[in-house]
């Protein structure tokens, strides 16, 4: 093989491995641009479920707020119907002990 046949084939040689070069790259390329499509779309969705989770603990703490009064309101009843029941009771005794 004289040595323009041999250079002849090196530069084959080398574009052969510039173009598997170049496929790759454009995979790799390829590849990021479709991973980065999909981080936009899941930053989104996290936004999504930040907002979400926002709004869920804003009505939870409406919920536990409303919760407390409404065992605030509980004790109160409770407390009233224990003072009739009392009342009640002590007239049932009274009555009883009349002749």
């Amino acid at each position: 093989m004289t040595r323009i046949e041999q250079l002849e084939h090196e530069i084959i040689q080398t574009i052969r491995e510039l173009n598997d070069s170049l496929s790759a790259q454009c995979l790799l390329r390829d590849t990021l641009i479709n991973n980065t499509k999909i981080m936009v779309q899941v930053s989104q969705q996290l936004k999504d479920v930040q907002a979400y989770l926002k709004n869920s603990n804003e009505t939870i703490k409406l919920f536990n707020h409303e919760n407390q009064s409404l065992k605030a309101s509980v004790d109160l009843w409770m407390r009233r119907a224990i003072q009739l029941e009392f009342k009640f009771l002590n007239a049932a005794d009274s009555t009883k002990k009349r002749p």
